[in-house]
């Protein structure tokens, strides 16, 4: 998730958001947060054509040993000696910053370039053109498949969480960043992109995907025959907040007193959108704590818990991250209900969004997300209350044992 310094917020505490790949890498497709952080702007206009910055003072702070005279002499010596010099001077700078993060050695860290941020602050529109794919940076720094949205591209392809992608049309992704990653599989309707995938215990193997335009339908509904009622929720963007409180409103006027909220393969998005929903099962309690190792800062619900007496099933795998990953923690948290499915992706860490004055950007890790208990998310994610798995086979026969484990469960209670 991530903050953006330059926008406001109307809860309390800053909103944060996800990130995906739609067109682009729902990169966490999905994550930042809209908050007013004023001491953290950036401001100055730069004069297109200026060299700026030349006789800014180095940081008090900064190590000793730290040579900037360096930094020029290799930036001379491109210009100087590169077989296809000279360089473009902004590629060589942007590289730079882009490098000067890498160097954090953090996967949800990352320097966007003008074009890139602008791509970037376009992915939590509900249509866009890509696979329909959330891809980030495992432990080990692979470019991996977080989430595939359902009914995309990516998900009739039969991309899995975790899958490693190791080629892109043929391109090695070795320490390739992320959003480099997006911008090679992202692509007009109906242009083919080809990936190598990595999985465990098989041989890679290519797949090809016709891209497509992407509408996510965020909050999906209906009652079924046995009276139990059926929320997914796909992404936390915009709309989402009224779209379940219309879904509530439907369910409860069909008497529904058992509920099944489905977040598999749900990549996150808004923060706001996981605290609302929390609130119809919480209220006003705490629905995350935000440590930035300094501090604790509890994050509340709000609204009016409706569904607080609703008999829950949620449903998780290996795709539900960030933001889904708050809810199904806290409703978890206050036994307000049962998790069923797979463990969950383990996207724990906030990040800050500062918009530049040239039109590039900066995501920076600046905390981690713990449940009201005080349970760390980052790494670890949330382990449902029953373990059920999803298997290929279950896939081919078209079944679903981890929404027939929902239903036995609730018919129990």
């Amino acid at each position: 998730m991530f903050r953006n310094v330059e926008s406001k917020s109307p809860l309390e505490t800053p909103l944060k958001v996800l990130v995906y790949l739609g067109c682009a890498a729902l990169f966490f497709v999905f994550g930042y947060t809209l908050g007013e952080t004023p001491d953290r702007q950036v401001s100055g206009a730069v004069v297109p054509g200026d060299v700026e910055g030349l006789q800014t003072p180095a940081p008090e702070w900064l190590d000793d040993d730290v040579n900037f005279k360096l930094f020029w002499t290799v930036w001379n010596l491109i210009q100087s000696e590169y077989v296809d010099s000279p360089a473009l001077d902004k590629d060589l700078f942007y590289g730079a910053l882009q490098g000067l993060v890498w160097g954090l050695e953090d996967p949800y860290s990352t320097f966007f370039t003008p074009q890139l941020a602008e791509e970037f602050n376009q992915q939590l529109e509900n249509t866009f053109f890509g696979i329909g794919a959330e891809i980030g940076l495992d432990d080990a720094a692979n470019v991996v498949v977080v989430s595939p949205i359902n009914d995309t591209p990516a998900a009739r392809a039969g991309l899995r969480p975790g899958d490693r992608i190791l080629a892109i049309d043929g391109v090695d992704t070795l320490g390739m960043a992320v959003n480099e990653a997006v911008d090679k599989i992202r692509g007009d309707k109906g242009t083919t992109v080809t990936l190598t995938l990595g999985r465990p215990e098989q041989e890679p193997f290519e797949v090809p995907i016709v891209r497509d335009e992407i509408k996510i339908d965020s909050v999906t509904w209906s009652v079924r025959d046995d009276g139990i009622g059926l929320i997914s929720v796909n992404v936390f963007n915009t709309d989402t907040p009224p779209l379940f409180a219309e879904a509530v409103r439907e369910i409860q006027a069909q008497g529904v007193d058992e509920l099944i909220l489905d977040l598999r393969n749900n990549p996150g998005g808004l923060l706001d959108g996981s605290i609302i929903l929390a609130g119809y099962w919480i209220g006003d309690k705490v629905v995350v704590i935000e440590d930035t190792g300094e501090d604790k800062i509890d994050i509340f619900g709000q609204g009016i818990p409706l569904l607080a007496d609703t008999q829950t099933a949620i449903l998780v795998n290996g795709g539900s991250a960030s933001a889904s990953e708050i809810l199904a923690g806290a409703l978890q948290d206050y036994a307000q209900a049962t998790v069923i499915g797979e463990q969950t992706f383990g996207k724990g860490s906030v990040q800050e969004y500062h918009e530049l004055p040239d039109g590039s950007a900066l995501k920076i890790t600046v905390a981690r997300w713990l449940t009201p208990l005080g349970r760390s998310i980052d790494a670890e994610g949330i382990v449902p209350d029953q373990v059920v798995p999803y298997s290929l086979d279950a896939a081919h026969a078209d079944t679903d044992p981890q929404l027939e484990a929902a239903v036995d469960f609730l018919a129990t209670q």
